[in-house]
């Protein structure tokens, strides 16, 4: 029985297994069929008709973009011509010689070239463009024909109507046309891109060859290239009329060239053209606010000279251009920089003629005409006589300006012996540079004498201009303030004269170091000077695993001045801006202030040691390494460390309350993160540790509010009226500014002693405590004597009179 028990129990487990695993597969089974259903790769017959049409009119819209390109098709054609014209003009001797070429030539050669690259970098975005679409399309083309090809197959198969098979076989076809059509736009893209691309890169590596040599020929200035001046007047015959034709071709060949530099890059153009016409609205709202003497807010700014330029809108409207042009071109061609220079000689002369002494007027004018006549000089070419003889009479005059100036002491603008010897120095020896710049015209080198007079009439003409450049930005800078500083901010309120005094001193340092970048441009030093920065800054030293440059130690240094500078700033804006037009809760400003002066500073550590290259993990370790000793050895700090920040977010004592701690009584002036300061009445600072306001008992007298109570206590005699002193008393007490009404004064009685009656005045005030309980004192003696009250007159002294 039992066995048969247990052979029953098998074979209902057993047929429970086959019954689940039945189950199981029949759902595997299912779950396979429906994935392949969702898995077919083509298209249904039912769907052929709709999917058809929309591949369709894809199809179509593919086509048509590639036979509307237009920008391409033109492209296309002109490759060929345009890369023709390319190798001719390399053909050209000048290109073949580069290293017998001038620096006006070289300069030239660059313009020439400029203009190529910038159409072929246009045409490369455009090929990319191009690229990147047909390689979309040709992925997208690929998908549909082989589930078009499938669908086919499907439709032939499934006995589909003749209408649905030949709609697949049309769609396949089409697509198989549009596949060749797109691959041969492709395969034209490509070979075109590839030969923009040779071409820029052969271009680009042509223009690095130019540059170079460049850089050479202003170097090689103490080499012999011409006959002396003796042996050249003997030889040549002087001609002015071919001195000046020769300045007018090559004037007219600038201009040329500054037109095809300008029609190089449009967009650089279109903003030029955007920040000029900002420019003019500018000129033209201070001009007219001037003239109806409603620019400035105080009048006596109208007498100012510094403000003297808006009399010159149209100088300051050019002046401001050439500032745009070089700040939006940082790359120009030598012509470029001759034309902006010459552009600059009127408004130059115009805007100095308003701010300097009338007397000094002949001098602006002596050195404008001799920078002019040396700009003529420099655009002459194939008159080497005429040219010689110029240089040389240029040289002398400026010796004859640069030894008045000095003789005269006309640019003597400061009193300070450094800068007066300064001064000096450069006069003397611009002196002797001219007079090399003479011996070495008459010896032959002339490249030597012409860089010696064009680096002393470009250092001074420069320096005209930047000193222009900077009255303007600063008058601008004033007025902006001066103009706003009856409705502006709290901040510029206040710190509207030191705001104006840093722009002004931050613009002088800036206009000092870009006219010094310009003259090391000019003489060719600036790449020396470049690489000699970079060299000072590629040094390092190795400390540990760490290693530390030049270049990160300016880092950590400018890191550091910047959160010290944000720092303060943030500070003076939340105090002068914010905390004074919002009503804060007590103490919270000096938390916010607080936490965010030790954010931005422990940052501001963190960053910049991380400059160095100290990771946070070494920051980990080292402080980690530190903190036994730190607990021990510096405690007290750390104490008063942590004090003071419980000081700040617990606030009971805050900046400005009267506190009296260990006998000491004043005012709070500051809360540091170790000691705070308590400037007592007799003006003594007292310095006290935070860690004393958590142990010691403090007596906060403004704790909630500045209100303090005073009593005056004086005595009467005994026949006066009790009535008429208590009122007198509160009447005089109320009559007082300083005393608060609330709550309001309390007279009382306090008894009779032998001879007098006893009274007590009690009042509150909330400043003035040391005057006002004076004043209230007086007019209550005043107001007693006025009403006959009588004062008490001791028992004794009585007594003795009577005797």
């Amino acid at each position: 029985m039992k066995i048969t028990k247990i052979l029953l129990l098998l074979l209902l487990s057993l047929s429970i297994s086959l019954n689940a695993e039945s189950d199981s597969d029949v759902k595997a089974i299912g779950t396979k069929v429906k994935n392949q259903q969702e898995k077919l790769d083509y298209i249904k017959v039912s769907s052929v008709p709709g999917q058809a049409a929309k591949v369709s009119i894809d199809i179509k819209s593919i086509s048509k973009n590639i036979e509307d390109d237009k920008q391409v098709q033109e492209i296309h054609e002109l490759i060929v011509p345009y890369t023709d014209s390319i190798a001719v003009l390399l053909k050209d001797d000048k290109y073949k010689n580069i290293d017998e070429q001038n620096a006006r030539e070289l300069q030239k050669m660059q313009s020439e070239i400029a203009v190529y690259i910038e159409k072929l970098n246009e045409w490369e975005k455009v090929f990319k463009s191009q690229i990147k679409i047909c390689d979309d399309n040709k992925k997208k083309l690929d998908d549909y024909l082989i589930l078009w090809d499938k669908t086919y197959e499907n439709s032939t198969k499934k006995d589909a109507p003749k209408k649905i098979i030949n709609s697949t076989k049309s769609v396949v076809s089409d697509i198989k046309t549009l596949s060749k059509k797109l691959k041969k736009s492709y395969n034209q893209t490509l070979t075109d891109s590839q030969v923009v691309t040779t071409k820029i890169l052969m271009m680009k590596e042509l223009t690095k060859q130019i540059k170079e040599r460049e850089v050479v020929v202003r170097t090689q200035m103490f080499s012999k290239k011409q006959s002396s001046f003796v042996e050249l007047l003997s030889n040549e015959k002087f001609n002015i009329g071919n001195y000046f034709n020769s300045i007018k071709k090559t004037i007219v060949e600038k201009i040329e060239e500054i037109k095809g530099f300008f029609q190089i890059d449009m967009e650089l153009f279109n903003t030029l053209m955007f920040v000029t016409f900002l420019n003019f609205l500018l000129n033209l709202y201070t001009f007219n606010l001037y003239k109806k003497r409603k620019l400035f807010v105080q009048e006596e700014s109208y007498c100012k000279k510094i403000f003297y330029f808006i009399q010159r809108p149209i100088s300051t409207f050019t002046i401001l251009f050439v500032l745009s042009t070089i700040a939006i071109y940082s790359t120009k061609p030598m012509a470029v920089n001759d034309m902006l220079f010459f552009i600059l000689i009127i408004p130059i002369a115009l805007i100095l003629k308003t701010v300097i002494n009338k007397e000094n007027n002949r001098y602006i004018y002596t050195f404008l005409f001799i920078y002019l006549m040396f700009f003529m000089e420099k655009n002459s070419s194939g008159c080497e006589l005429e040219s010689r003889l110029i240089l040389i009479f240029i040289s002398i005059g400026l010796m004859v300006f640069n030894g008045v100036l000095l003789y005269k002491k006309v640019l003597r603008f400061s009193d300070k012996n450094l800068l007066i010897k300064l001064e000096k120095f450069i006069l003397i020896l611009f002196l002797i540079l001219l007079l090399l710049g003479i011996f070495s015209n008459i010896y032959g080198n002339i490249f030597l004498s012409m860089r010696i007079v064009d680096g002393v009439l470009t250092s001074m003409y420069t320096s005209l201009i930047f000193y222009v450049v900077y009255i303007i930005l600063t008058g601008y800078i004033v007025i902006m303030f001066r103009r706003r500083v009856a409705t502006a901010p709290n901040i510029l309120e206040v710190y509207s004269r030191h705001v104006e005094d840093t722009a002004k001193y931050l613009i002088k340092l800036w206009m000092i170091v870009w006219w010094f970048v310009v003259l090391m441009k000019f003489l060719g030093t600036y790449i020396y000077l470049i690489q000699f920065k970079n060299y000072i800054l590629s040094l390092s030293w190795q400390i540990g695993n760490t290693t530390i440059s030049v270049n990160s130690t300016f880092d950590f240094i400018f890191i550091v001045f910047t959160t010290w500078a944000l720092s303060r700033f943030l500070k003076t804006f939340l105090e002068v801006e914010i905390f004074s037009r919002f009503k804060f809760p007590r103490g919270v400003p000096t938390a916010i202030l607080t936490t965010m002066n030790y954010i931005i500073v422990i940052s501001g550590t963190i960053i910049a040691f991380s400059s160095l290259g100290i990771s946070a993990q070494q920051f980990a370790i080292v402080f980690g390494a530190l903190g036994v000793g730190i607990g021990f050895g510096l405690r007290n700090i750390i104490a008063n460390f942590v004090s003071g920040i419980i000081m700040v977010f617990e606030r009971p004592v805050q900046i400005g309350d009267t506190i009296e701690v260990d006998g000491t009584m004043g005012n709070v002036m500051g809360i540091g993160a170790r000691s705070s300061t308590v400037k007592t009445f007799d003006g003594a600072e007292v310095i006290i540790p935070n860690a004393d306001f958590m142990a010691k008992e403090i007596v906060n007298w403004t704790l909630s509010n500045k209100h303090r109570r005073k009593v005056f206590e004086f005595k009467v005699g005994i026949d006066n009226d009790i009535e008429e002193i208590l009122s007198i008393m509160n009447k005089v007490a109320l009559e007082n500014k300083d005393t608060l009404k609330d709550p309001v004064p309390v007279a009382t009685f306090q008894g009779f002693e032998d001879y007098y009656m006893k009274f007590k005045l009690y009042f509150w005030l909330s400043e003035n405590l040391i005057v006002a309980p004076s004043d209230i004192s007086i007019a209550i003696y005043k107001a007693l004597r006025e009403a006959n009250i009588k004062m008490p007159v001791p028992r004794t002294y009585i007594d003795k009179k009577n005797i």
